[in-house]
């Protein structure tokens, strides 16, 4: 019984680290987009965007990429390019 309770309040305790450690990751913010722009590599709803994590862009067919057509979330919670816009 006592190995048991051990375990349990060292596995909380891994979690409340493991949270605390991934709440201080510096996290990109998602950016405006041009309307005919699309967007790939967007993580699930309500989930952070953290460092390493790419997102690609393709815009509709009569408009052309100017810009990276793909970023990166960089360590410092910033993007490595601006994100593209879409030209005619």
């Amino acid at each position: 019984m006592m190995k048991l309770r051990l375990r349990l309040w060292l596995f909380v305790l891994w979690l409340n680290v493991k949270t605390s450690l991934q709440q201080n990751d510096p996290t990109c913010e998602f950016g405006i987009i041009h309307s005919n722009l699309f967007v790939a590599g967007l993580p699930p709803q309500n989930q952070p965007i953290t460092a390493g994590h790419k997102l690609r862009f393709l815009c509709s067919d009569e408009y052309k990429p100017k810009g990276s057509k793909e970023i990166e979330c960089l360590q410092t919670g910033q993007w490595n390019s601006p994100f593209p816009t879409c030209s005619e």
